[in-house]
């Protein structure tokens, strides 16, 4: 076998090992109980989520999500026991969810169960980035890349509405975001936040 199709046959077989990931993570005591939905709305349901899965980070993963989101039931698993857990959403291809819901509210458990985003968004495939985190109430964290994948978003709006237990804001956070024009309200409601960097 030559060297070259040895090394094409390697990097194929890495692209199939390690999949484009987003991952969050959930804390169940702030459920009330122990069955959480994975707020995949706004994702694309097509035949590629074939190739895609969730790990709920308790052991268990869910496979079907093309079959599931295609018929319009929601995405849940009940977990084990109280505790955090860091839940990753797995795909083939860099393609992902996208958390916005304009009309989220405060009562909403399964949004109010996010407490930290652990990695950027995958592509999203839209330029409006509006109300892309609102009503996170318990969201404690973000990474300093999260649209590193997503440098077409344009829009801000109300992308962290209500995101009162979020502390501070990553000075680089929206660095892959040159084109962007609208951030009116971004952080509205975030009483925690002590300074938005320039």
């Amino acid at each position: 076998m030559s060297l070259f199709r040895n090394l094409l046959i390697q990097k194929q077989s890495a692209r199939h090992d390690t999949p484009f990931q987003f991952a969050l993570t959930i804390d169940t005591a702030k459920l009330g109980g122990l069955v959480w939905t994975y707020p995949l709305a706004s994702l694309d349901v097509d035949e590629t989520l074939q190739n895609a899965w969730i790990d709920w980070g308790d052991g268990n993963e869910t496979r079907d999500l093309f079959t599931l989101l295609s018929s319009g039931q929601p995405v849940t698993h009940t977990y084990p026991a109280e505790g955090p857990y860091q839940v990753r959403f797995n795909h083939s291809i860099n393609r992902g969810p996208s958390l916005a819901n304009p009309t989220a509210s405060v009562t909403d458990l399964s949004r109010r169960a996010i407490v930290s985003i652990d990695t950027p968004f995958l592509y999203l495939g839209t330029e409006n980035g509006d109300y892309l985190l609102t009503t996170l109430l318990s969201l404690a964290s973000v990474p300093d890349d999260l649209f590193l994948h997503n440098p077409q978003l344009t829009r801000f709006s109300y992308c962290f509405y209500s995101c009162s237990s979020l502390t501070s804001i990553p000075d680089n956070l929206f660095a892959a975001n040159t084109a962007a024009t609208d951030f009116s309200a971004c952080f509205a409601g975030c009483s925690a936040v002590k300074s938005i960097p320039e």
